[in-house]
């Protein structure tokens, strides 16, 4: 309730739940993206998710140099829209291997700047009493929104020419 009340910090739930949500369709499609739109053997998918994941930290470590002492949400747009130039950038590259894992290193440093100051912004607004509570409530919504995911790429799965669950390399029937 207290979250409700409080618009930016519940939009702070959303923007986190969002996050988290997309990131748990490019995981689920990175593998496929890899292995049959790229043409690349299991390595190199482990490569590019490898890139992924050390660009996040990269990212991370920015946010919490750019913010210094304080929470700087500020970097939350500057992310979202070097995630957007990012996806943008993975779906034109997606016959360059080499361009993709770029794509995707920008991308994970984009993702450390959206996600490290909502997080941080998230605890600091939500107050000492209710810090707990508003992180429960940010997992919550978190998973709600990953089991609806997994319920649109089971139906997308059964609507699509594909074998494997997908989105963003899916043909319609």
């Amino acid at each position: 309730r207290h979250l409700m009340k409080d618009r930016p910090l519940w939009l702070t739930v959303i923007g986190i739940s969002y996050f988290w949500f997309l990131g748990a369709l490019f995981q689920t499609d990175l593998l496929v993206f890899g292995s049959e739109v790229l043409k690349v053997n299991e390595t190199q998918v482990s490569l590019m998710v490898g890139c992924l994941a050390v660009g996040i930290g990269i990212g991370s470590m920015l946010a919490g140099r750019l913010s210094g002492d304080k929470v700087e949400i500020g970097l939350v747009p500057l992310g979202s829209a070097l995630m957007t130039f990012a996806s943008a950038a993975l779906y034109l590259s997606k016959s360059s291997y080499v361009m993709s894992v770029l794509s995707l290193a920008v991308m994970g440093i984009a993702s450390g700047l959206f996600i490290v100051p909502l997080n941080a912004y998230l605890q600091q607004r939500s107050g000492a009493g209710e810090t707990g509570r508003a992180i429960a409530t940010n997992n919550f919504t978190t998973r709600w929104g990953c089991c609806w995911l997994r319920r649109l790429c089971t139906a997308c799965t059964t609507s699509c020419t594909c074998r494997r669950p997908r989105s963003f390399c899916c043909r319609v029937r």
